[in-house]
């Protein structure tokens, strides 16, 4: 199959680049629509703000999927190994005590994942498979419509306290009732979109208000549209979207 992909990422207004504490990965990704791949993983994840080292929780959430770790067939004892990674690594760190009483609390992000293939090694179609956690979001469309909508399928599904993986295993129990997985086909010009809860929460409502988000995305990075940093400001300005971290992973299908 042959397919294009680029991220978008920004942290909170008013925060360093080092303060952003989503995830994406991989950060190579196939920038040249002609080049052939069997399968592709792709994964977004969004640490929680008031947990400590978030953002450590979320790369290794993506970089586990993008491995073929977090399957849903191998999800509990890739988890398992997970919390324990974070909690070596974040052992290692010289803390205060306050700090050291918050990192027993774990961290936490919200996560999904896509994982597309063409056994047949078709170039114009094949099968998709995405699991996730918590409130980060996929979008298909097909034919300037769309067909997809996964794991919240409108605005009006987010809250102030979505269900989130842990790193700590205590905090995570019940996770395996809430693990979302769906399957699918995709076909040639076919696009995928995976977004961190900010701004899936503005693509449903502009949808659900008459509105096409998925032609803004489509052309971001391209001459026709500003930069990501100066279109995700104007809408924090305009208060239409919440002020967080921000990443977008677009995939398009060639044909």
């Amino acid at each position: 199959m042959r397919l294009y992909a680029q991220a978008f990422w920004l942290p909170k207004s008013g925060s360093a680049e080092g303060e952003y504490e989503d995830a994406f990965w991989p950060k190579q990704l196939p920038a040249d629509r002609e080049a052939e791949v069997s399968e592709f993983r792709v994964a977004v994840a969004d640490g929680a703000t008031e947990t400590s080292f978030s953002g450590l929780w979320a790369k290794l959430l993506v970089r586990s999927y993008t491995a073929g770790r977090l399957s849903p067939n191998r999800f509990a004892g890739s988890l398992s190994v997970l919390q324990e990674r974070w909690r070596k690594a974040v052992s290692r760190k010289a803390l205060s005590w306050y700090a050291e009483e918050k990192v027993r609390s774990g961290a936490a992000a919200a996560f999904v994942g896509l994982h597309l293939s063409n056994p047949a090694a078709e170039s114009y179609e094949g099968s998709w498979e995405a699991s996730a956690l918590g409130d980060c979001c996929l979008i298909q469309i097909r034919g300037g419509q769309v067909i997809e909508r996964f794991p919240l399928k409108s605005s009006s599904e987010f809250s102030s306290s979505p269900f989130l993986v842990s790193s700590n295993p205590s905090a995570s129990e019940g996770w395996q009732e809430r693990l979302r997985i769906i399957s699918g086909a995709w076909l040639a010009d076919d696009s995928f979109y995976l977004m961190s809860d900010a701004l899936a929460a503005w693509f449903m409502r502009d949808e659900e208000s008459g509105g096409a988000p998925w032609e803004i995305l489509r052309d971001l990075g391209t001459a026709h549209s500003p930069a990501f940093s100066d279109w995700i400001g104007e809408l924090r300005s305009g208060q239409l979207i919440r002020n967080d971290d921000v990443t977008l992973m677009r995939v398009d299908l060639g044909g």
